[in-house]
């Protein structure tokens, strides 16, 4: 047998022992799933146990599933290797692509860490999973190892309590309970006093009739009570605080009078100080109708009890900050609300949005994103009275809830203090970064009579915050109409995306010199169910969601790739095609795969594709991602244009600092290009510096002849607007290909 063969089934023989199989959905290993799931902000998060055929899901959270077949695990590979797997995307990933689940979407990232009892036989893993594509950097995988570690300790105790129930099951010479065995063995017992120590468990007996309580050697030394005979039930009693003796002492009398089992989970004292927990089991023993003796267990869960405290904690407590996270802060602010509610008094929300987290943590590192997040958390903390409630909602976000305003204005007023004490920079490795804060307020009762109304409308109210570019802003009904408006067309285009009712339409652009048509910009155009065609003006609001702009950059990509594919087999010469990326594509990462896999799988060379990206993408996200997806996407023969050129204020910074082929001039600057000196001046400028640069330039918005002719002279590369032609479909694009030049002109 091979060797691989062998540890195979020794992993297999450890599986069985661990009892992992036996208990299904593990309470204790779903309570820690969903504190992982919370604190990476993904879709699933879950305990597997890798059997021979099937993976089992032992712990789980935002998963509906008891198991899967091994050959469709990504954990099958994960138990292979002692070290951390992480996969970006599981898509582009030759080990996993062809996987069903991975094939349907529903894994693109997975990160798993695997789990032994005993070295060099992982058992499984624990495994975080979501639909798209994540970075997950050293800092994330220390942080799941160290939520690993605490699986695993919870599964070697599983197997430990195991072992000595099977232990003490060896000892059984009759189809008894451990509690009735306990009488049998009570004087002949030194392998259950081995396994007793080893479980921190003791056995004690209670005679009614004498008052005397036995103990076993692993109890007296456990508590530290001297091995000095039996002793009297005040005497045993004594290590336990009065509550939990009273509590004692009736679970007696109920066993002795009533013949009740015990059960009962209590401190104690032990002779040298120390605080610790045990769970007490008992029954009575009777031969005839008075019981003659009462049995049980005496178990040591201190250690138990203490992971079951650090795991509460953990579950509501944002690890950084020591804040209350998302969910225990939502109770505390119910809680407020109600008391709020019963004194007919006032409270204020407010949610507050650290916005250059991320600039941070790109331009500095994660240290200093999250001394930024501690920092945020101080100065708020300064604000707060007794009762306020705070905590950390989000991964830059805080809520804060001021139990007692006595008005709008008050509430105004102390957002405003507070927002002054976030203003002040602050010191990081020797330099001053700026903290730039917005702030959304929602005010009880009069714009929420629960705490979820609340968040719900300071949260409209915080968009509107960041979309004004910082400050505080207070709730007011026409947001909230506003905010439903933008759900509902949100809702309406990705259904639209769904139905590929979205289409690419292509406005040409043409070579000033010749006349020629040397490319077309890609536009997405929406069919709309009334038989109107929507540009995207009228789906603005959409784009400013994450997973609609990324889902109409995928549409776009298809569309482009297998439009030129078309025209290529149609022994066409199709000039380059431009495409709008937004900086939620780029911001993911994956960019660069995603179009090589797309063009690449429809056979179409890169080189026909051109991208253009505007500044909001470097202002919004600076540092080296950006730049090195830039880079790449060059390297594969792709240009890159900045488009809305001028419009920002860092555009020479991003000539200079990144791989830019050609800058699109904006409209605004040709739109009064004939009748304004300044605009001539300013757009003859940029030509000069750009072919300074050795980068083209294309002019946006020339509808008239005469801005072409001016255009011309100071020397633009190219021309695009309707007096060229409006976006039009693919069919009527491919016959403008087929035009001699001179009909262009």
């Amino acid at each position: 047998m091979a060797a691989a063969e062998k540890n195979e089934l020794r992993r297999l023989r450890s599986l069985q022992d661990s009892g992992l199989l036996e208990g299904g959905n593990l309470p204790e290993m779903s309570d820690l799933c969903e504190i992982v799931r919370e604190m990476f902000a993904v879709q699933s998060v879950y305990v597997s146990a890798v059997d021979r055929d099937d993976l089992w899901f032992v712990g789980r959270s935002g998963l509906d599933l008891e198991r899967i077949p091994r050959a469709q695990s990504l954990c099958q590979y994960a138990i292979r290797f002692d070290e951390a797997l992480v996969v970006p995307d599981a898509r582009h990933d030759p080990r996993f692509r062809d996987l069903m689940w991975v094939r349907e979407g529903v894994v693109r990232f997975y990160a798993a860490v695997p789990l032994a009892i005993e070295a060099g036989l992982n058992l499984g893993s624990l495994c975080i999973v979501d639909s798209e594509p994540r970075r997950f950097d050293a800092t994330d995988t220390a942080r799941l190892r160290r939520f690993a570690a605490i699986a695993q300790g919870l599964m070697r105790a599983r197997a430990s309590a195991l072992a000595v129930r099977r232990r003490s099951q060896e000892l059984e010479s009759r189809n008894v309970t451990v509690l009735k065995q306990a009488e049998d063995i009570w004087r002949t017992g030194r392998v259950l006093k081995q396994v007793g120590r080893l479980a921190q468990l003791g056995l004690w007996e209670w005679n009614p009739a004498e008052g005397r309580l036995s103990l076993s050697t692993e109890i007296h030394r456990l508590t530290g009570i001297e091995e000095a005979g039996p002793l009297t039930a005040s005497e045993g009693l004594s290590i336990f605080g009065p509550a939990d003796a009273l509590a004692l002492r009736k679970a007696l009398s109920r066993a002795v009078r009533k013949r009740r089992p015990l059960d009962l989970r209590v401190s104690y004292r032990t002779r040298d100080g120390h605080v610790r927990r045990a769970h007490i089991l008992g029954e009575s023993s009777s031969a005839g109708a008075q019981p003659e003796r009462v049995f049980g267990t005496f178990h040591d869960i201190t250690h138990q009890h203490e992971t079951a405290l650090r795991l509460m904690h953990i579950s509501k407590h944002d690890q950084l900050t020591g804040l209350a996270n998302r969910t225990f802060f939502a109770d505390r602010l119910e809680q407020a609300v109600g008391e709020a509610k019963r004194r007919g008094g006032m409270g204020a929300l407010l949610l507050l949005d650290l916005e250059d987290l991320q600039v941070i943590n790109d331009s500095q590192g994660h240290e200093a994103g999250n001394a930024a997040l501690v920092e945020v958390a101080r100065r708020v903390a300064g604000f707060l009275g007794p009762e306020d409630v705070f905590g950390r909602v989000g991964g830059d976000e805080f809520g804060i809830f001021f139990t007692r305003v006595k008005s709008q204005s008050e509430a105004a007023k102390r957002a405003s203090r507070l927002m002054e004490a976030l203003a002040d920079d602050v010191k990081m490795q020797g330099q001053s970064v700026p903290l730039r804060c917005s702030l959304g307020i929602s005010i009880f009762p009069s714009h929420g009579g629960d705490g979820r109304a609340l968040m719900q409308n300071a949260d409209i109210a915080l968009q509107r915050a960041k979309g004004d570019g910082g400050g505080a802003v207070l709730f007011a009904q026409t947001m909230r109409e506003a905010f439903d408006t933008r759900i509902r067309q949100i809702a309406q285009f990705r259904a639209a995306l769904r139905a590929e009712a979205v289409e690419a339409f292509y406005q040409p652009q043409m070579d000033a010199a010749t006349g020629a048509l040397n490319g077309f910009e890609a536009l997405a155009r929406w069919h709309k169910p009334d038989g109107r065609l929507a540009t995207a003006g009228e789906f603005q609001a959409a784009l400013c969601d994450q997973r609609a702009a990324i889902a109409l950059g995928e549409r776009m990509i298809a569309c482009v790739s297998s439009d030129l594919r078309r025209l290529l087999d149609a022994g066409m010469h199709p000039p380059r095609i431009s495409l709008n990326v937004t900086g939620f594509e780029f911001w993911k990462g994956d960019y660069p795969d995603k179009i090589a896999e797309a063009f690449d799988r429809r056979g179409v060379p890169l080189d026909l594709l051109g991208l253009e990206v505007t500044e909001s993408v470097f202002l919004d996200r600076p540092g080296a991602t950006v730049g090195e997806q830039l880079s790449r996407l060059r390297a594969l023969g792709i240009t890159i244009s900045l488009d809305d050129f001028g419009t920002g204020y860092a555009s020479l910074t991003h000539l200079k600092s990144y791989a830019i082929d050609t800058i699109k001039i904006d409209r605004s600057f040709i739109r009064d290009l004939c009748g304004c000196g300044e605009d001539e001046a300013i757009v003859g400028t940029l030509i000069t510096l750009s072919r300074s640069l050795g980068i083209r330039t294309v002019a946006e918005g020339v509808e008239t002849c005469e801005q072409a002719e001016r255009l011309r002279r100071l020397g633009c590369d190219s021309f695009q607007g309707f007096l060229f032609g409006r976006a039009i479909p693919f069919d009527e694009a491919a016959a403008l290909l087929r035009r001699p030049v001179a009909a262009m002109q």
